[in-house]
């Protein structure tokens, strides 16, 4: 019979990774090993290993320029920038191979499937921004478990760590610019985020930047929707859009803000080409005499909505536009701020149906000041 008091550690070490408390967890799996297993066990090699990545890169911001990516091009995604020495993460290393080693022996399959997981993340953050191709040769390796087949015994962030396996994979497509495989690879990892994202507390995330779910989740869903908007399946696509804005709604503006840039400008732009054939810019071109954005008042206040969000996101990412000297992510951010004000434009100029004439001439007075501010 197992022991009880076993049990609950281990619960309380996954409860500490769930929640991106790496030195919790090795503090707590160190006790787990001097009063259990003396010897040393996978878990303990496994939790430790992983913790020692995250001290290699505490203090390092994923600087990647997702704002530039966009659906309609082929122009390759933006993938994590994060990157540290093969020698930071040598302690890291030694530790995962002898989790990899224990869990052969014992044979725990989850541990072992995590630690290779980890292995193929170091192969990336030490690498150039690719995974080596015997790590995705490692991954596609890994016993095919599918996502609701995973016992609840070993615990809830062996569920992260199947979608950040997922994502791995996909980054690893990306690199070999396979599309396809990868569009695949990030819509069964979304696909099984959305099914978490009902029974998990979204409101409940104290820490976005660091929270292990919600790093790997976001990932998922900001790649599938703009691999399956790319390769033409535009309802699809707007599902993911959709579920992307659930999943970050609640997080600060400062949380992610060049990927909220790019699902939100691409959501932005798809409500306007399902209303307007070719979308009216007054800021960019001779201004139309009448401007005819007639849509329904429940897709006027949902425009309105991504709209303030747009423009919040991309003013903070580009705070002081300059006219000369400027670099090609500039020039582009210096563009999306433009084209907030071609939008807002559109927007309070247009006509809405069974509009009380206060709301009218508000509109109106909101237009005035946001031709004046420009």
């Amino acid at each position: 019979m197992a022991n009880p008091k076993i049990a609950i550690l281990e619960a309380d070490i996954d409860a500490a990774r769930c929640k991106g408390q790496h030195h919790t967890a090795s503090t707590l799996v160190k006790k787990y090993q001097r009063k259990y297993f003396p010897d040393g066990s996978a878990l303990e090699y496994l939790v430790s290993g992983e913790a020692a990545i995250h001290i290699a890169i505490a203090g390092k911001k994923d600087t990647a320029t997702y704002d530039s990516d966009e659906a309609d091009s082929q122009k390759s995604f933006a993938l994590n920038s994060i990157r540290v020495s093969r020698n930071s993460v040598s302690e890291a290393i030694s530790l995962l191979t002898q989790a990899v080693a224990k869990s052969n022996d014992a044979p725990v399959v989850q541990i072992w499937i995590q630690a290779h997981t980890l292995l193929a993340w170091i192969e990336f953050l030490c690498g150039t921004g690719s995974v080596s191709a015997d790590a995705l040769s490692r991954l596609n390796s890994l016993p095919k478990i599918e996502f609701e087949a995973i016992p609840p015994t070993a615990g809830n962030y062996a569920k992260i760590m199947w979608i950040m396996k997922k994502v791995l994979l996909g980054w690893g497509y990306l690199d070999r610019k396979d599309e396809k495989s990868a569009c695949e690879s990030f819509v069964d990892a979304s696909t099984s985020v959305v099914a978490m994202m009902n029974k998990h507390n979204l409101l409940n995330i104290s820490s976005p930047d660091t929270d292990p779910w919600l790093i790997w989740a976001e990932e998922s869903i900001y790649k599938a929707a703009l691999l399956t908007l790319r390769h033409g399946s535009i309802e699809n696509a707007n599902d993911l859009i959709a579920q992307y804005i659930k999943l970050v709604e609640n997080t600060p503006t400062s949380h992610s803000p060049a990927r909220k840039a790019s699902i939100i400008g691409t959501h932005i732009r798809m409500l306007i080409k399902s209303t307007l054939n070719t979308p009216i810019l007054p800021f960019s071109r001779i201004p139309h005499p009448t401007i005819r954005f007639n849509a329904s008042p429940t897709l006027m206040k949902e425009f309105k909505i991504h709209l303030s969000n747009y423009e919040k996101i991309v003013t903070s990412l580009l705070k002081f536009p300059r006219a000369e000297d400027q670099t090609d992510l500039e020039k582009l951010r210096t563009d999306h701020i433009v084209e907030v004000y071609d939008w807002w434009t559109m927007f309070e100029a247009s006509t809405v149906e069974d509009e009380a004439k206060g709301d009218q001439m508000e509109r109106h007075f909101r237009l005035l000041d946001v031709r004046f501010f420009f």
